[in-house]
């Protein structure tokens, strides 16, 4: 939970600024790579919650997790490269 809400938190402060101002231009890669990462917390959050009746809805919501984790990472990099 640490690694994955910290670098959420880290993208949120490049997006919105640090205490002296300066903040990286958002574009498309910014807004959906928080919004990917956001979502991969929150499914991180509910599969335990949800994956008891099933392993097969455990093992979905842990690749969807994984998946939105790796996509939120991986647009990160491209924004923060300048792609």
């Amino acid at each position: 939970m640490l690694l994955g809400f910290g670098a959420l938190e880290l993208l949120v402060v490049l997006l919105k600024g640090t205490p002296n101002g300066e903040a990286m231009p958002a574009g498309d890669f910014g807004n959906v790579a928080a919004g990917f990462l956001a979502l991969a917390g929150f499914l991180g959050l509910l599969t335990p919650i949800l994956g008891r009746r099933s392993r097969f809805t455990a093992r979905t919501m842990l690749m969807a997790h994984g998946g939105a984790g790796l996509a939120g990472v991986l647009l990160c990099i491209a924004w923060a490269s300048g792609l």
